[in-house]
């Protein structure tokens, strides 16, 4: 699906930065110019995608970090995806049954893992 290419683009980058400096960086601005040309862009926002640290311990799937767009809402949400991501196209392209709007409360976070 090409909505997650941007999206991907920067993973491979973010782990070269740990693999060479032992942790993830503060911002994914610090991955331009040496990883990234460019900061990748957001399909639904056209904005940067947005990024932010977390703590392990603190997150039940053990990220360091989460690497989101903010869905078809175009409301960063603050990275919360739908509970099962393998319905995660489907939950930010279809309405929402209560108002009618595609994907209230959810971010397209690419770094989730089915639970």
């Amino acid at each position: 699906m090409p909505l997650i290419v941007p999206l991907r683009s920067a993973l491979r980058p973010l782990e070269r930065f740990r693999l060479r400096t032992g942790d993830y960086p503060a911002a994914l601005a610090q991955l331009v110019p040496s990883q990234l040309k460019e900061l990748p862009i957001d399909p639904w926002s056209g904005n940067p995608l947005c990024y932010k640290r977390i703590h392990p311990a603190a997150d039940a799937q053990h990220r360091a970090f989460l690497l989101y767009g903010v869905g078809a809402n175009l409301t960063d949400d603050g990275g919360i995806a739908p509970v099962n991501p393998s319905n995660r196209y489907y939950v930010l392209t279809q309405p929402n049954l209560s108002d009618g709007k595609p994907g209230v409360g959810f971010d397209f976070v690419l770094n989730d893992q089915p639970r």
